[in-house]
């Protein structure tokens, strides 16, 4: 199947400048919270911007460079997930129909790298193995099976569970029902957030950021894109329970960045050292 291309044409016309998605609500947050209306997209071959990393967008009074909070190992997981022709999967060797969840936190905790993941396509096979083994044995849930537990948690993840699904009009089988993932947080927004972003900001994974802002004219601007499908779901989600209040700790800012935005689909939190945190709820998508 042809993926569908849907980027937006950026000002310069350059097939290298247009903007995904993520970029196009980045640029409309980031001018809502710094309420300035004039930033465009930076064309890569504009030789004012030339030699190394480049920012995003920029106007005369901002540099803007955006930055997804995302796991590219859970991404790519899932996009083989969901690729997968079917959900039921008929087994008459089967007595009953098994629900199969698999536990993907390991991958939803790094950003990157190549965290252990179960793996899509042996995902039928190795469930077909484990659940011949607990009809076998008369189980129906495998989390009843507590001394295999360290087999079902290598083969399908820690929270991983195969369990017979009770009165279904479906035959035999197996049915994926979907994938668990589970992150620490302490609603404490000192922490779930404050922390989680100062350990983003003081790691490499900045490194990019800092280095397509330094030296530029402007303010410099980090946005940061945070997603469920990564890390920083513990943020989102903690943000989702403390409507309109924000940290009280603050952060240190490298000398790169002035200002620091993060979004989620719900708020936007701005903090600058001078002024602290802001937060307001995000404009719709356009």
């Amino acid at each position: 199947m042809k993926k569908v291309d849907d980027t937006t044409p950026a000002p310069c016309g350059h097939r290298g400048c247009r903007l995904k998605p993520s970029e196009v609500r980045a640029q409309l947050l980031a001018s809502t919270a710094l309420d300035d209306p004039d930033l465009t997209r930076v064309c890569d071959q504009d030789e004012a911007v030339a030699g190394g990393a480049i920012p995003d967008f920029r106007s005369r009074r901002h540099v803007v460079e955006v930055k997804e909070l995302t796991s590219q190992a859970l991404r790519r997981f899932i996009d083989l997930y969901e690729a997968l022709p079917q959900r039921y999967i008929p087994k008459y060797s089967f007595r009953y129909l098994w629900a199969v969840s698999v536990d993907v936190s390991r991958a939803a905790g790094a950003y990157g790298g190549n965290p252990k993941t179960p793996e899509v396509k042996t995902l039928i096979a190795t469930s077909t193995q484990l659940i011949e083994d607990l009809e076998s044995r008369g189980i129906i849930n495998s989390l009843a099976d507590h001394e295999n537990f360290p087999k079902y948690a290598k083969a399908l993840g820690f929270y991983s569970n195969c369990a017979v699904v009770p009165d279904s009009p479906l035959g035999p089988g197996i049915l994926l029902s979907g994938t668990i993932s589970g992150q620490a947080r302490t609603l404490d927004l000192d922490y779930d957030v404050t922390a989680f972003l100062q350990d983003w900001l003081d790691s490499e994974q900045s490194t990019n950021a800092r280095q397509s802002l330094a030296g530029r004219a402007g303010i410099h601007v980090l946005v940061l894109m945070a997603s469920l499908d990564g890390p920083a779901a513990g943020l989102i989600h903690t943000l989702r329970e403390t409507p309109g209040e924000v940290p009280a700790a603050a952060l240190r800012l490298p000398d790169d960045i002035d200002v620091l935005i993060v979004t989620t689909n719900i708020d936007v939190l701005r903090f600058t050292p001078n002024g602290g945190w802001l937060r307001h709820t995000a404009p719709p998508p356009p």
